[in-house]
């Protein structure tokens, strides 16, 4: 009987432990902020390229531009000559007078790491045509990214994001001066 009696005090303390809960309710935010902001750009120019009248790719290959970062702008110019200028399979020719695309990033917070991509297949024109309308397409880009993304960039400072492109020249192409706008996009990763 002791025993029996034991057993059930227990019992009901297990219940009344087990029906005990209570719920309780607090707030919650987050604030996000765009990691990184574009200043400015500059235009890539090929400058003058004299014409085998054969199709070929022309390469401003730009990985080798190192990228610099600074308090101002002025401070993030990288030095161009470290790039190349690439035709077809032939040996690459050391940038002189030719300059490639710059973006000039802002970093709002420090390190911040990029992708960069191609937006569409872009096309540089000619203003008057003697015969058929024959673009250059511009078929992809080079740029410096991994450089860039080795960069220790402090909050608040200017780097060079490098880009060059890589103009595919139909055979039928006429000599004159191309220009056309081409689009990137910049990613924080």
């Amino acid at each position: 009987m002791k025993k029996f009696i034991m057993l059930l005090s227990c019992a009901a303390l297990l219940c009344a432990s087990a029906a005990f809960a209570e719920e309780t309710t607090f707030e919650t935010s987050i604030t996000l902020a765009q990691p990184f902001s574009i200043d400015s750009t500059t235009n890539a120019d090929f400058k003058t390229i004299y014409t085998t009248g054969a199709a070929e790719t022309i390469t401003m290959n730009v990985v080798p531009i190192v990228p610099v970062a600074g308090a101002t702008l002025g401070d993030a110019l990288p030095t161009f000559t470290t790039g190349q200028v690439i035709r077809g399979t032939s040996a690459p020719v050391t940038m002189t007078t030719e300059t490639p695309g710059v973006i000039y990033i802002v970093a709002a917070q420090e390190n911040v790491d990029l992708a960069i991509a191609l937006v569409g297949t872009p096309t540089l024109d000619k203003g008057f045509y003697s015969g058929t309308p024959t673009p250059i397409t511009v078929s992809g880009i080079t740029s410096n990214i991994t450089a860039f993304n080795s960069l220790a960039i402090a909050a608040t400072e200017f780097a060079s994001l490098v880009v060059g492109p890589i103009l595919s020249v139909p055979a039928s192409v006429e000599t004159g001066t191309y220009t056309g706008t081409v689009t990137v996009d910049v990613t924080a990763i």
